[in-house]
């Protein structure tokens, strides 16, 4: 349905959708199209047919005059109603009057105008948009200007970057925990007038990354200081960093042609995960990467992140690093905010593994990362033993009864009996295997009811799992590894 949309329109439409569950409504209105064009009319530059004045009241009248339920997930997938279907019709409708090869945002525009009794179509004329102004705005701008301001990812940016903040418009990013003071301090470096370009330095798996991920989500969710509400993150791909030569000397040609293609997008930050990390971690590629950033950092701002090493490393060979970059110190979160990170986060492991974590599992996890796993960090590290405890209970009791397993190869036996008799046509021997088959299955069947393998509902990882696991690790006793837990 919206192949022939643009980048920008397809944004209109997943915003719209936020916007419904959101209001907890069970299907997309017309005045959630246009809340969702709203939001990305915001982060354009030209071609803005409202003003945020005008923005900010009609959103207001939208949420007066609309009911409001209890939010949906944003997992759902909820549908178009009647007038919004009309609507992007006649959006399509006007592209192929203007001769546009592609549906774009303005192109939304016109289709919501001409839903004429739509709620949506009213608030637009109230703020003085008519047909007739927009179309004689977009017959005035050329065909391929109009698509160089409707586009959002060109070639290099969609095949080298990851847009977080429309990732963030599906709530895709958890909520942080325990991180408000990095946050704060992230928000003033990038408020700054010089030296505006934070750079998170901290140990592997304090969590870095999340940090941005959080602060994409908080822009979506406009719960950031004005200078960062219309902001895009872009964050550079995570396999950028290779570690052949001419894979190397490939990415630095991308990555100066990534800077040349968003150079007049002021409303970008670029995030380069892994930015400063030592030299044997990233193959090389630092140096490639640094020089060309470095010299596009009057024009573009930047967050990175990065080890303590790393960054004194970047330092030492070329001191413009700390002129133009701010640091801000990450350390692991602490073991009660570890113990609600992994709580949130024990859901897709939950999943993945068929099992449920007991409460004092994810705390044991916590204490015997940090007791026994002393050169690793939070939250990363009670993560892994969450990880590795589910596969193991998984496992354990994924392994079937000998007389299930037994009783399976005999089927297996009969059932190759049966196709050798029936390919040599011997119809008595086939009858013969047939019965033996049925008894068999039946057999398993009972055997299966016995060890109560079909209703079995999702096994427990316990705090014993946990020291087990530990115990199995460090070669120590098993006793040894609980009393050293539960002394603390």
């Amino acid at each position: 349905m919206f192949e022939r949309y643009t980048e920008e329109a397809r944004r209109v439409i997943f915003m719209a959708r936020y916007e419904a569950s959101q209001a907890g409504s069970p299907e997309i209105t017309t005045e959630h199209l246009l809340l969702g064009w709203m939001r990305q009319t915001a982060l354009r530059e030209a071609q803005n047919f409202l003003s945020p004045a005008a923005t900010d009241s009609i959103r207001k009248q939208i949420e007066s005059q609309s009911p409001r339920s209890e939010k949906i997930s944003t997992s759902v997938d909820l549908p178009l109603n009647r007038e919004s279907k009309r609507a992007l019709a006649y959006a399509a409708e006007e592209s192929l009057g203007l001769n546009h090869q592609y549906i774009g945002i303005d192109h939304l525009l016109l289709g919501l105008l001409r839903e004429e009794k739509s709620l949506a179509a009213d608030l637009l004329r109230q703020h003085g948009l008519t047909i007739a102004t927009v179309r004689e705005r977009l017959e005035h701008t050329p065909a391929a200007a109009t698509l160089s301001i409707s586009r959002e990812q060109t070639s290099v940016t969609a095949e080298t970057c990851r847009d977080l903040t429309a990732v963030a418009t599906q709530n895709a990013f958890p909520t942080l925990i325990g991180r408000e003071r990095e946050l704060e301090s992230i928000i003033q470096v990038l408020g700054r007038r010089n030296g505006n370009n934070p750079v998170l330095i901290g140990e592997s798996g304090v969590g870095k990354t999340t940090i941005v991920e959080g602060l994409a989500q908080r822009i979506v969710d406009v719960k950031v200081p004005e200078f960062l509400k219309a902001i895009r993150i872009l964050a550079l791909a995570p396999q950028s960093f290779v570690d052949s030569p001419k894979a190397r000397r490939e990415f630095q040609q991308k990555f100066t042609d990534l800077l040349a293609e968003i150079e007049d997008q002021s409303n970008l930050i670029l995030f380069i995960d892994g930015l400063f990390e030592p030299a044997a971690r990233t193959g090389g590629s630092f140096g490639d990467v640094l020089g060309p950033l470095l010299a596009a950092l009057s024009f573009r701002q930047c967050i990175a992140t990065g080890t303590p090493a790393g960054y004194r490393d970047a330092v030492q060979r070329d001191p413009a690093v700390e002129r133009y970059f701010r640091a801000v110190q990450i350390s692991p979160p602490d073991e009660k905010d570890s113990v609600l990170i992994l709580l949130r986060e024990k859901e897709p492991y939950e999943k993945f593994h068929a099992v449920v974590y007991e409460d004092a599992a994810i705390e044991t996890a916590v204490l015997a990362s940090v007791q026994f796993m002393p050169h690793r960090h939070l939250p990363e590290k009670a993560i892994d033993l969450l990880d590795e405890a589910g596969s193991r209970v998984k496992l354990r009791h994924e392994m079937e009864p000998t007389e299930i397993v037994a009783c399976r190869q005999r089927v297996r036996s009969i059932v190759r009996q049966m196709e050798a008799a029936l390919a040599s046509q011997d119809l008595v021997k086939s009858r013969l295997c047939a019965e033996d088959e049925r008894r068999e299955r039946e057999t398993l069947r009972l055997l299966r009811e016995k060890y109560k393998l079909d209703n079995a509902s999702p096994k427990a990882v316990t705090r014993e799992d946990i020291e087990e696991l530990i115990a199995d690790r460090t070669g120590l006793p098993l006793e040894t590894v609980r009393q050293r837990l539960r002394k603390r």
